[in-house]
């Protein structure tokens, strides 16, 4: 397993029906690798999803046995498990995979592996399974994939989680009748995901705000995602994360005005081009937010501006005459000015845990 990942383990608890009357509970697990993120090895975090059905999702670092294996601190571990009945179809399904009747000897294989007895089982492409089985299986991992990607997004949005884009990929899904011995799923559809961090302290606060976003079914802004892609090209497409980031900055604009005066988000939404620093100095303040600092909503602090005006004049010359890419130093100064900004406008959108993200340099200049 390569090092700084985690890996998010998903799995579905589903009961089903035999015979009409008796329950037999059967599990799926949906694993993920995660680039970058880690939890202290003590921390356990436990959240439920109300979903189509309830989800628990467990997220944790591997156990001392699990590092002997070879998994670092820097991975993790999530489950997710839900309960719900399967059609009696479905069932026959999986009881001839258990049989290994779902190919004949001669046919074109996709997996084999060995069940608890050490018979072996032989499984075809997913495709060569019938139409109702394979709606089921995509059913239930979109159902984990939901959960755990709202879990995991509001945890990084809750806790200020950097890292590099795409970061997350399916490790497979594998499903299990006792909740001891897993059998692989066919292979369905891949689930991407973006977290990435060094390690990640959750407060007891934080695990709070994160059950809210949760229950309240809170996704993680966009523009926080196009922020993270914006920071992570940094190095390797300065000109790309200059954009991406004024970018974010113009979503976050239209986003706010769109909560916190519905009627007027048409509008923004409709301009053809933004004027965000027209927007930032003259409207800002007219917002009836709903946290103030002080019982204002106090000007930006001119240096944030500039450099907000510094990052929108290089990036329409890099969209409209293929400027030149900003310095390395000059690109972080404008990020950084453009990430004050979004979590202060998260912030009088009502989240009042921003604030805690801006920088003490602007926190003292808003005061």
């Amino acid at each position: 397993m390569p090092k700084n990942t985690l890996n998010i383990v998903i799995s579905m608890q589903i009961g089903l029906i035999i015979n009409g009357s008796e329950l037999i509970a059967m599990y799926f697990k949906l694993e993920y690798t995660i680039r970058e993120f880690s939890l202290p090895e003590s921390e356990v975090l436990r959240f439920e999803v109300q979903n189509i059905h309830k989800v628990q999702v467990e997220i944790r670092a591997p156990n001392g046995k699990e590092q002997e294996l070879g998994h670092k601190i820097q991975n993790a571990f999530s489950t997710a498990r839900v309960e719900l009945d399967v059609s009696e179809k479905n069932q026959r399904v999986f009881r001839k995979i258990e049989s290994n009747e779902i190919l004949e000897p001669e046919s074109q294989w996709r997996q084999k592996y060995k069940d608890q007895d050490g018979n072996e089982i032989i499984l075809p492409s997913i495709h060569e399974f019938p139409r109702h089985y394979r709606t089921f299986l995509s059913k239930v991992h979109k159902e984990l994939s939901d959960s755990s990607m709202l879990v995991i997004n509001a945890m990084r949005w809750r806790t200020n989680t950097f890292g590099p884009h795409k970061a997350i990929s399916t490790r497979g899904m594998s499903w299990s009748t006792d909740n001891k011995f897993w059998q692989p799923a066919p292979s369905l559809l891949s689930v991407r995901l973006e977290i990435i961090s060094p390690t990640v302290r959750v407060s007891e606060d934080a695990k709070n705000d994160i059950s809210t976003l949760i229950s309240k079914q809170h996704q993680e802004p966009v523009h926080h995602e196009l922020f993270r892609e914006a920071w992570g090209q940094r190095s390797g497409n300065p000109r790309s994360s200059l954009v991406t980031g004024i970018s974010s900055l113009e979503v976050a604009i239209k986003s706010t005005i769109g909560t916190l005066i519905p009627g007027a988000s048409w509008l923004t939404e409709n301009m053809p081009s933004l004027p965000v620093i027209k927007l930032l100095n003259e409207y800002l303040p007219l917002l009836p937010v709903i946290n103030t600092i002080n019982g204002n909503v106090p000007p930006l602090p001119k240096g944030l501006i500039n450099l907000i005006k510094k990052g929108v004049t290089i990036r329409n010359q890099i969209t409209h005459i293929g400027g030149q890419a900003p310095t390395d130093d000059t690109l972080d100064q404008i990020l950084e000015a453009v990430r004050d900004i979004i979590w202060l406008l998260d912030y009088y959108c009502g989240h009042s845990w921003a604030y805690n993200f801006v920088s003490k340099e602007t926190k003292l200049e808003l005061k």
